[in-house]
């Protein structure tokens, strides 16, 4: 029985952003943005083109949390995850991998 190729990261992204109304409650958006972070982080893993990058980098523009109210564990435990799948040893590096990649905040995006 042949199987259904996987879904392209564009497809992928559609998806997140048609499945999530993106003014529901600030817990769901913010739960929508580390999605869409993760698959920019699966997207430059694989190699995409800057179309796609830049697509999914405006996804991240419009699904930023607005207010996030989270305790320092939390936090510590979201930073500590980001460095792992950035193989960054610090912060300060996975700064500057974001710049080098052309990752900016919504509101330094203007």
């Amino acid at each position: 029985m042949p199987t259904e190729p996987a879904p392209s990261i564009i497809d992928r992204l559609i998806a997140l952003l048609t499945d999530e109304p993106l003014v529901s409650r600030p817990e769901k958006r913010a739960d929508l943005f580390l999605k869409v972070s993760a698959l920019l982080a699966e997207a430059r893993d694989q190699g995409a083109d800057e179309p796609t990058l830049r697509a999914i980098r405006a996804a991240l523009a419009l699904t930023e949390p607005l207010n996030v109210s989270l305790n320092e564990a939390a936090v510590k435990i979201h930073v500590k995850n980001i460095l792992r799948k950035l193989k960054a040893q610090s912060r300060t590096r996975a700064a500057i991998l974001a710049h080098d990649h052309g990752i900016r905040s919504a509101s330094t995006a203007a």
